[in-house]
């Protein structure tokens, strides 16, 4: 007994380290989305709000409400967030709210190599459950195979303050994965 009582508390204590490491990288993660979504938004110093013509753009297959700031039309303008990714290594999005739905319609983020242009959140998601209550969310997220720790956060009319969209910001965490499961092979469970 002595000898499986040694093999499950070996095994016990590493499975402890596993979790911790995990735990402490999930949390390093979305602190690490959350500062970068604030480093977004502040380069958008300016109010962001919908086009007061009514005017709309199409994206992908939906007609999206033209957002704007005192410089100009968001959608389709990916100067913002091309800049924040060279400076951050961060894909940056902007998304319109249609209806209960979210629309990126200005990204850097790629998917297949193609702007995710048209990403659509439907109204059930949680992504825009979380951003119609006016609540940001972080969560993990698949993009075509690449893992993510995606920060949401809406965009409120500063007016009324009604939700008119929402910033996404999206942190390729593969590299960071392949070296948490490097570790953790070294520690062989």
């Amino acid at each position: 007994h002595m000898v499986e009582d040694r093999v499950a508390t070996d095994i016990a204590a590493r499975t402890d380290i596993i979790i911790g490491m995990l735990n402490s990288v999930d949390e390093d993660l979305r602190k690490r989305a959350e500062a970068l979504s604030n480093s977004l938004k502040a380069r958008l110093k300016r109010s962001i709000e919908v086009d007061p013509s009514g005017m709309t753009m199409k994206v992908g297959e939906w007609d999206t409400p033209m957002l704007q700031t005192t410089d100009g039309g968001i959608n389709t303008d990916h100067s913002i967030v091309d800049e924040f990714t060279r400076e951050t290594a961060t894909s940056g999005s902007i998304g319109a709210r249609v209806g209960q739905r979210f629309v990126i319609v200005s990204t850097s983020l790629k998917i297949d190599k193609k702007r995710a242009m048209g990403l659509m959140f439907p109204p059930e998601s949680d992504v825009a459950q979380s951003m119609l209550a006016g609540k940001p969310l972080t969560k993990l997220e698949n993009f075509s195979g690449t893992q993510f720790m995606v920060r949401y956060e809406p965009i409120k009319d500063m007016v009324k303050g009604d939700v008119i969209g929402m910033f996404m910001t999206s942190v390729d965490f593969s590299v960071y994965l392949t070296n948490v499961k490097d570790s953790i092979r070294t520690l062989k469970v």
